[in-house]
Protein backbone atom coordinates (compact mmCIF):
# COMPACT_ATOMS: atom_id res chain seq x y z
CA UNK A 1 0.00 0.00 0.00
CA UNK A 2 2.83 2.27 0.64
CA UNK A 3 3.15 4.84 -2.28
CA UNK A 4 -0.04 4.04 -3.50
CA UNK A 5 -2.69 6.30 -4.18
CA UNK A 6 -6.99 5.42 -4.98
CA UNK A 7 -9.42 8.01 -6.53
CA UNK A 8 -12.49 6.29 -5.58
CA UNK A 9 -16.21 7.30 -5.93
CA UNK A 10 -18.82 6.02 -3.36
CA UNK A 11 -21.59 4.52 -4.77
CA UNK A 12 -24.19 2.06 -3.52
CA UNK A 13 -23.04 -0.89 -1.50
CA UNK A 14 -19.31 0.70 -1.16
CA UNK A 15 -16.83 2.17 -3.56
CA UNK A 16 -15.95 2.45 -7.29
CA UNK A 17 -12.77 2.70 -8.26
CA UNK A 18 -11.69 5.31 -11.02
CA UNK A 19 -8.28 5.49 -10.41
CA UNK A 20 -4.78 3.96 -9.17
CA UNK A 21 -1.65 6.47 -8.87
CA UNK A 22 1.99 4.63 -8.28
CA UNK A 23 2.93 1.05 -7.37
CA UNK A 24 4.53 -1.33 -10.06
CA UNK A 25 3.57 -3.44 -12.90
CA UNK A 26 1.91 -6.17 -10.89
CA UNK A 27 -0.48 -5.22 -8.38
CA UNK A 28 -3.00 -6.42 -5.94
CA UNK A 29 -6.04 -3.98 -5.41
CA UNK A 30 -6.99 -4.05 -1.70
CA UNK A 31 -11.05 -5.15 -0.52
CA UNK A 32 -11.90 -1.92 0.47
CA UNK A 33 -11.07 2.25 0.06
CA UNK A 34 -11.37 4.45 2.97
CA UNK A 35 -13.20 1.93 4.62
CA UNK A 36 -15.87 1.63 1.86
CA UNK A 37 -15.80 -2.15 0.28
CA UNK A 38 -14.82 -2.17 -3.22
CA UNK A 39 -17.15 -3.43 -5.34
CA UNK A 40 -16.74 -2.04 -8.77
CA UNK A 41 -14.26 -1.25 -11.06
CA UNK A 42 -14.99 2.07 -12.94
CA UNK A 43 -15.20 2.50 -16.47
CA UNK A 44 -11.38 3.32 -18.18
CA UNK A 45 -10.36 2.79 -14.64
CA UNK A 46 -7.06 1.52 -16.04
CA UNK A 47 -7.00 3.43 -19.69
CA UNK A 48 -4.55 5.45 -20.52
CA UNK A 49 -4.63 9.03 -19.53
CA UNK A 50 -5.87 10.75 -22.50
CA UNK A 51 -9.35 8.07 -22.73
CA UNK A 52 -9.90 7.80 -19.15
CA UNK A 53 -9.71 11.54 -18.86
CA UNK A 54 -12.99 12.07 -20.80
CA UNK A 55 -15.18 10.29 -17.58
CA UNK A 56 -16.45 12.47 -14.87
CA UNK A 57 -17.70 10.67 -11.95
CA UNK A 58 -21.36 10.93 -10.65
CA UNK A 59 -21.20 10.71 -7.31
CA UNK A 60 -18.77 11.99 -4.14
CA UNK A 61 -14.97 11.36 -5.01
CA UNK A 62 -11.94 10.62 -2.71
CA UNK A 63 -8.55 10.00 -2.85
CA UNK A 64 -7.34 7.58 -0.57
CA UNK A 65 -5.00 7.73 1.30
CA UNK A 66 -4.65 11.80 0.87
CA UNK A 67 -2.31 12.87 -0.72
CA UNK A 68 0.11 14.12 -4.09
CA UNK A 69 -1.58 11.91 -6.29
CA UNK A 70 1.64 11.24 -8.98
CA UNK A 71 1.40 8.98 -12.25
CA UNK A 72 -1.35 7.32 -12.69
CA UNK A 73 -0.62 3.35 -13.38
CA UNK A 74 -2.57 2.69 -16.20
CA UNK A 75 -2.05 1.73 -20.13
CA UNK A 76 1.07 -0.66 -20.51
CA UNK A 77 2.23 0.41 -17.21
CA UNK A 78 0.26 -2.53 -15.88
CA UNK A 79 1.06 -6.05 -16.11
CA UNK A 80 -0.51 -8.52 -13.74
CA UNK A 81 -3.45 -7.41 -10.97
CA UNK A 82 -5.39 -8.92 -8.82
CA UNK A 83 -9.20 -8.25 -7.91
CA UNK A 84 -10.08 -8.84 -4.17
CA UNK A 85 -13.08 -10.62 -3.41
CA UNK A 86 -16.54 -8.67 -2.96
CA UNK A 87 -15.75 -6.77 -6.48
CA UNK A 88 -19.10 -7.14 -8.62
CA UNK A 89 -18.28 -4.89 -11.63
CA UNK A 90 -15.65 -4.63 -14.35
CA UNK A 91 -17.30 -1.28 -15.86
CA UNK A 92 -16.52 -0.75 -19.88
CA UNK A 93 -13.58 -0.47 -21.11
CA UNK A 94 -12.17 -0.50 -17.97
CA UNK A 95 -8.21 -2.23 -19.34
CA UNK A 96 -8.77 -0.48 -22.65
CA UNK A 97 -5.30 -0.46 -24.35
CA UNK A 98 -3.62 -1.70 -21.08
CA UNK A 99 -1.21 -3.63 -23.94
CA UNK A 100 1.30 -5.05 -21.72
CA UNK A 101 -1.24 -6.37 -19.16
CA UNK A 102 -0.65 -10.42 -19.51
CA UNK A 103 -2.02 -11.78 -16.22
CA UNK A 104 -5.33 -11.27 -14.47
CA UNK A 105 -6.83 -12.06 -11.18
CA UNK A 106 -10.68 -12.20 -10.65
CA UNK A 107 -13.03 -13.13 -7.93
CA UNK A 108 -15.84 -15.36 -7.40
CA UNK A 109 -18.19 -12.53 -6.68
CA UNK A 110 -17.62 -10.68 -10.01
CA UNK A 111 -21.06 -10.84 -11.88
CA UNK A 112 -20.94 -8.28 -14.80
CA UNK A 113 -18.01 -7.08 -17.18
CA UNK A 114 -18.66 -3.96 -19.41
CA UNK A 115 -18.32 -3.68 -22.81
CA UNK A 116 -14.89 -3.84 -24.31
CA UNK A 117 -13.38 -3.58 -20.69
CA UNK A 118 -10.59 -5.74 -22.16
CA UNK A 119 -9.97 -4.02 -25.80
CA UNK A 120 -6.85 -4.29 -27.27
CA UNK A 121 -5.37 -6.22 -23.94
CA UNK A 122 -3.06 -8.19 -26.93
CA UNK A 123 -1.12 -9.56 -24.44
CA UNK A 124 -3.51 -11.45 -22.08
CA UNK A 125 -2.46 -14.77 -21.45
CA UNK A 126 -3.23 -16.27 -18.02
CA UNK A 127 -6.31 -15.80 -16.32
CA UNK A 128 -7.58 -17.07 -12.74
CA UNK A 129 -11.05 -17.30 -11.59
CA UNK A 130 -12.12 -18.50 -7.99
CA UNK A 131 -15.06 -20.58 -8.74
CA UNK A 132 -16.05 -23.87 -8.99
CA UNK A 133 -15.26 -25.54 -12.05
CA UNK A 134 -19.40 -26.18 -12.15
CA UNK A 135 -20.05 -22.65 -10.76
CA UNK A 136 -21.35 -19.69 -12.73
CA UNK A 137 -18.73 -17.19 -13.27
CA UNK A 138 -17.03 -14.31 -15.16
CA UNK A 139 -15.40 -16.34 -17.65
CA UNK A 140 -17.50 -16.40 -20.30
CA UNK A 141 -17.29 -12.64 -20.18
CA UNK A 142 -13.67 -12.36 -20.42
CA UNK A 143 -12.81 -15.38 -22.83
CA UNK A 144 -15.21 -13.74 -25.38
CA UNK A 145 -13.34 -10.28 -25.17
CA UNK A 146 -10.05 -11.86 -26.02
CA UNK A 147 -9.12 -13.95 -29.46
CA UNK A 148 -5.77 -14.57 -28.24
CA UNK A 149 -4.95 -18.48 -27.06
CA UNK A 150 -5.45 -17.52 -22.75
CA UNK A 151 -4.35 -20.21 -20.13
CA UNK A 152 -7.01 -20.27 -17.52
CA UNK A 153 -7.38 -21.72 -13.73
CA UNK A 154 -10.52 -21.97 -11.84
CA UNK A 155 -9.79 -22.55 -8.32
CA UNK A 156 -11.72 -23.59 -5.69
CA UNK A 157 -11.43 -25.09 -2.21
CA UNK A 158 -11.75 -28.37 -3.54
CA UNK A 159 -10.01 -28.33 -6.66
CA UNK A 160 -8.37 -26.56 -9.50
CA UNK A 161 -8.77 -26.88 -13.30
CA UNK A 162 -6.32 -25.85 -15.81
CA UNK A 163 -8.21 -25.43 -19.54
CA UNK A 164 -6.58 -23.73 -22.43
CA UNK A 165 -9.07 -21.58 -25.05
CA UNK A 166 -7.19 -21.41 -28.31
CA UNK A 167 -6.46 -18.58 -30.27
CA UNK A 168 -8.86 -17.43 -33.18
CA UNK A 169 -9.31 -14.99 -35.44
CA UNK A 170 -11.91 -13.88 -38.10
CA UNK A 171 -10.82 -13.79 -41.94
CA UNK A 172 -12.67 -11.05 -43.84
CA UNK A 173 -12.48 -11.79 -48.03
CA UNK A 174 -14.85 -10.14 -50.79
CA UNK A 175 -16.04 -11.16 -54.27
CA UNK A 176 -15.15 -7.80 -56.10
CA UNK A 177 -17.41 -8.73 -59.48
CA UNK A 178 -20.17 -9.71 -57.63
CA UNK A 179 -19.85 -7.39 -54.73
CA UNK A 180 -19.70 -10.24 -52.44
CA UNK A 181 -18.64 -9.85 -48.47
CA UNK A 182 -17.89 -12.66 -46.49
CA UNK A 183 -16.07 -13.82 -43.33
CA UNK A 184 -15.15 -17.11 -41.70
CA UNK A 185 -13.86 -17.94 -38.13
CA UNK A 186 -10.30 -19.75 -38.01
CA UNK A 187 -9.04 -21.59 -35.22
CA UNK A 188 -10.90 -23.69 -32.67
CA UNK A 189 -10.60 -20.96 -30.00
CA UNK A 190 -14.35 -19.59 -31.07
CA UNK A 191 -15.75 -23.42 -30.34
CA UNK A 192 -13.98 -23.46 -27.15
CA UNK A 193 -15.78 -20.40 -25.84
CA UNK A 194 -19.05 -21.43 -26.41
CA UNK A 195 -18.82 -24.33 -24.48
CA UNK A 196 -20.82 -22.56 -21.71
CA UNK A 197 -24.84 -22.50 -20.42
CA UNK A 198 -25.69 -19.77 -18.31
CA UNK A 199 -22.45 -18.88 -17.25
CA UNK A 200 -21.16 -22.14 -16.19
CA UNK A 201 -18.57 -23.65 -18.05
CA UNK A 202 -19.74 -27.51 -19.63
CA UNK A 203 -16.65 -29.67 -19.40
CA UNK A 204 -18.10 -32.33 -21.36
CA UNK A 205 -18.51 -30.13 -24.00
CA UNK A 206 -14.96 -28.67 -23.83
CA UNK A 207 -13.61 -31.93 -23.90
CA UNK A 208 -15.51 -33.12 -27.12
CA UNK A 209 -13.65 -30.75 -29.30
CA UNK A 210 -10.39 -31.94 -29.23
CA UNK A 211 -10.79 -34.26 -31.93
CA UNK A 212 -11.38 -31.14 -34.08
CA UNK A 213 -8.64 -29.31 -32.21
CA UNK A 214 -6.10 -31.87 -33.66
CA UNK A 215 -6.93 -31.19 -36.68
CA UNK A 216 -6.30 -27.91 -36.53
CA UNK A 217 -4.19 -26.64 -33.57
CA UNK A 218 -0.14 -26.46 -32.80
CA UNK A 219 1.51 -29.31 -30.67
CA UNK A 220 1.49 -26.12 -27.89
CA UNK A 221 -2.06 -25.81 -27.77
CA UNK A 222 -2.77 -29.27 -27.47
CA UNK A 223 -0.48 -30.61 -25.04
CA UNK A 224 -1.61 -28.07 -22.69
CA UNK A 225 -4.98 -28.44 -23.53
CA UNK A 226 -4.54 -32.91 -22.79
CA UNK A 227 -2.29 -32.04 -19.84
CA UNK A 228 -4.65 -29.52 -17.87
CA UNK A 229 -7.36 -31.99 -17.83
CA UNK A 230 -5.49 -34.79 -17.21
CA UNK A 231 -3.46 -32.73 -14.36
CA UNK A 232 -6.93 -32.01 -12.26
CA UNK A 233 -9.82 -34.62 -14.19
CA UNK A 234 -13.12 -33.13 -12.71
CA UNK A 235 -15.61 -34.04 -14.64
CA UNK A 236 -13.49 -36.21 -17.51
CA UNK A 237 -15.18 -38.95 -19.16
CA UNK A 238 -13.20 -42.01 -19.71
CA UNK A 239 -13.51 -41.51 -23.38
CA UNK A 240 -12.15 -37.89 -23.19
CA UNK A 241 -9.09 -39.26 -20.74
CA UNK A 242 -8.58 -41.97 -23.71
CA UNK A 243 -8.11 -38.97 -26.17
CA UNK A 244 -6.48 -37.11 -24.34
CA UNK A 245 -3.67 -40.39 -23.02
CA UNK A 246 -3.28 -41.33 -26.87
CA UNK A 247 -2.32 -37.90 -28.23
CA UNK A 248 0.30 -37.74 -25.28
CA UNK A 249 1.40 -41.22 -25.92
CA UNK A 250 1.69 -40.43 -30.24
CA UNK A 251 3.45 -37.43 -29.67
CA UNK A 252 5.65 -37.94 -26.28
CA UNK A 253 8.76 -37.03 -28.43
CA UNK A 254 7.89 -33.05 -29.33
CA UNK A 255 6.05 -32.78 -26.17
CA UNK A 256 8.86 -33.66 -23.68
CA UNK A 257 11.24 -31.65 -25.60
CA UNK A 258 8.38 -28.46 -25.32
CA UNK A 259 7.68 -28.86 -21.52
CA UNK A 260 11.32 -29.08 -20.93
CA UNK A 261 11.95 -25.95 -22.93
CA UNK A 262 9.59 -24.23 -20.51
CA UNK A 263 11.16 -25.77 -17.25
CA UNK A 264 7.80 -27.45 -16.60
CA UNK A 265 8.73 -29.97 -13.86
CA UNK A 266 4.74 -30.84 -13.11
CA UNK A 267 4.37 -31.23 -16.87
CA UNK A 268 6.99 -33.35 -17.35
CA UNK A 269 6.12 -35.44 -14.34
CA UNK A 270 2.75 -35.89 -15.48
CA UNK A 271 3.57 -37.18 -19.02
CA UNK A 272 6.37 -39.41 -18.23
CA UNK A 273 3.67 -41.50 -15.87
CA UNK A 274 1.02 -41.52 -18.93
CA UNK A 275 3.62 -41.67 -22.07
CA UNK A 276 6.77 -43.19 -21.20
CA UNK A 277 9.39 -42.27 -23.47
CA UNK A 278 12.18 -43.45 -25.89
CA UNK A 279 15.69 -43.41 -24.73
CA UNK A 280 16.00 -41.06 -28.48
CA UNK A 281 13.07 -38.80 -27.05
CA UNK A 282 14.57 -38.61 -23.33
CA UNK A 283 17.88 -37.84 -24.31
CA UNK A 284 16.59 -34.96 -26.84
CA UNK A 285 14.34 -33.47 -23.82
CA UNK A 286 17.78 -33.92 -21.58
CA UNK A 287 20.09 -31.86 -23.90
CA UNK A 288 17.09 -28.88 -24.19
CA UNK A 289 17.08 -28.79 -20.41
CA UNK A 290 20.59 -29.04 -20.00
CA UNK A 291 21.02 -26.39 -22.09
CA UNK A 292 18.40 -23.96 -20.99
CA UNK A 293 19.63 -24.47 -17.34
CA UNK A 294 16.78 -26.37 -16.17
CA UNK A 295 18.15 -28.45 -13.87
CA UNK A 296 15.06 -29.77 -12.01
CA UNK A 297 13.81 -31.30 -15.42
CA UNK A 298 17.54 -32.48 -16.20
CA UNK A 299 17.19 -34.20 -13.06
CA UNK A 300 13.58 -35.56 -13.53
CA UNK A 301 14.46 -36.61 -16.91
CA UNK A 302 17.89 -38.26 -15.51
CA UNK A 303 15.94 -40.32 -13.13
CA UNK A 304 13.46 -41.83 -15.34
CA UNK A 305 16.22 -42.51 -17.93
CA UNK A 306 18.22 -44.63 -14.76
CA UNK A 307 14.52 -45.68 -13.35
CA UNK A 308 14.03 -47.54 -16.71
CA UNK A 309 11.03 -45.40 -17.72
CA UNK A 310 11.58 -45.97 -20.51
CA UNK A 311 9.78 -47.22 -23.78
CA UNK A 312 10.16 -50.27 -25.52
CA UNK A 313 11.94 -50.37 -28.54
CA UNK A 314 10.89 -53.13 -31.12
CA UNK A 315 14.74 -54.64 -32.61
CA UNK A 316 13.83 -56.57 -36.06
CA UNK A 317 16.22 -59.31 -36.81
CA UNK A 318 16.24 -60.86 -40.54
Amino acid sequence: MEGLRFRYEVIEGGAKLLRVYGGGPRMALPPQLDGFPLVEIGEYAFAPEESARKQAPKGEVGLWPEGETGTALCGSALREIQLPEGVRVIGGYAFYNCRALTALELPGTLSQVGSSAFMNCESLSRLRVKTAPDGSSCLMAVAAQSQRSLSVELESPEHTVYLLFPEFYEECWENVPAKIFGSSIQGTGYSYRQCFQNQVLNLLEYDSLFPMARQREDLRALAEIALGRLRAPVSLSDLAQERYIQYLQEQGEPVADWLASRDDVEGLELLLRVAPLSREALGKALETAGKLGHTQCVSLLMDARHQGSVKEEKNFEL
